[in-house]
């Protein structure tokens, strides 16, 4: 065992997971159960090991995987975020490495000053309007291109690319994915729906900048489509009051949080997958596309900026403006109407979907970085921007 002390500071409540699997409970979202395995085996490497979600206060917790696990509430909803709190927990675990599940800048601005191996492991893009947001994005690019940083992971490549953006370097960039829990060889392409209503399916956290709303305010619009909604969120109340505003209710089935295996197959079961995000929510890329892309249901989508690496108009979804619920509606109008433009779409999903996934996978990233040799480090540089080119 090396005597190595690892944290991870993210948004996922490691300990709960560990004890719903523990339960026979299923998986919450796409490559769960691989993360959680993941760290589970870093427990026999390290002295310790532990996760520190902060979306929730809890107290410290060694977990029957031998995992730590304990929690921050980073950003109370009717305080200023905690940043002190978040740093003094991870000081008093004295991390030998740290893994920053998200763009935290007081904790990675600490921990860069510290003699801590650091890796900001991001999902999320940084096109937040306002200029106190391009403030933050030019600090956090200058923060992250400290030499005691030595590499910044992303998921996606547009994501990635939007690092560079901001004025991180692209030699540090690694662009990263998760591996294919899902393969569209097990589905075959779908026919034009024949039967009404039109099924259409979202599937996230509840919120306006999620575009939830706009979808909504859309099936005002579309008499001749049934929605189920998928998840939840801070703004469901206002979701459901949304709904029956446009008349609208009888129509939209919210269903909560349901396993992964429910949504894959909730996806199948509908016509059409919805992707509404407005450009100031922080996609990555969902693995909602990628999912609705194996399960071969036609994706209409918004022209998110970091949507557009992967998809292309009219080859593998319909794209409409983002925060437009008119050209949302008109675009499920087409589906629905053009039965051509429905087979092209779902014949063409399984060869998007082959080629969506990025070749440096999370858990070869992490191994890699990790084991910190010339070796590993030289294997990672050959993922990063400067060095390979991307589609």
């Amino acid at each position: 065992m090396t005597d190595r002390r690892i944290v991870f500071v993210q948004a996922g409540d490691y300990a709960e997971a560990v004890h719903r699997f523990a339960a026979g409970g299923k998986e919450n979202y796409y490559a769960q159960k691989y993360t959680v395995d993941y760290v589970a085996g870093l427990a026999s490497r390290f002295s310790a090991a532990t996760v520190v979600t902060f979306v929730r206060d809890m107290a410290y917790e060694k977990l029957p995987d031998g995992v730590g696990a304990q929690g921050v509430l980073l950003y109370p909803p009717n305080g200023p975020a905690r940043h002190q709190d978040m740093i003094r927990a991870v000081e008093k675990l004295d991390p030998t490495d740290l893994v920053v599940v998200a763009p935290i800048r007081p904790l990675l601005r600490w921990a860069s000053r510290r003699p801590i191996r650091l890796l900001p492991l991001f999902a999320g893009s940084f096109h937040a309007p306002g200029l106190l947001n391009r403030l933050k994005h030019y600090l956090l690019g200058r923060l992250l291109n400290r030499p005691a940083i030595r590499w910044v992971a992303n998921h996606s490549i547009a994501a990635a690319l939007d690092l560079a953006r901001i004025g991180v370097r692209r030699e540090k960039i690694l662009p990263f994915d998760w591996p294919p829990v899902v393969s569209p060889a097990g589905y075959d392409p779908k026919p034009p729906p024949t039967s009404s209503p039109f099924r259409l399916i979202y599937v996230g956290i509840l919120s306006h900048d999620k575009g939830v709303g706009d979808l909504l305010h859309a099936m005002g619009r579309l008499g001749s489509c049934a929605l189920t909604v998928i998840g939840a969120g801070p703004d469901e109340a206002e979701m459901r009051a949304i709904a029956a505003s446009n008349g609208a209710a009888d129509r939209v089935v919210f269903r909560g949080k349901i396993s992964h295996d429910e949504v894959i197959a909730e996806m199948r079961a509908h016509d059409a997958v919805v992707v509404p995000s407005r450009p100031a929510y922080a996609e990555g890329i969902p693995m909602t596309i990628y999912e609705a892309l194996c399960t071969r249901t036609p994706v209409v989508a918004s022209n998110h900026p970091m949507f557009l690496k992967r998809l292309v108009a009219d080859r593998n979804a319909l794209i409409f403006p983002a925060a437009d619920p008119a050209s949302l509606a008109a675009a499920v109008e087409r589906l629905r109407a053009q039965p051509d433009v429905y087979r092209s779409l779902s014949a063409n999903a399984g060869e998007s979907a082959e080629k969506y996934l990025l070749p440096l996978k999370w858990h070869m990233l992490l191994d890699l970085w990790l084991r910190g040799t010339p070796e590993a480090d030289e294997e990672l540089g050959t993922f990063s921007l400067a060095r390979r080119t991307y589609d």
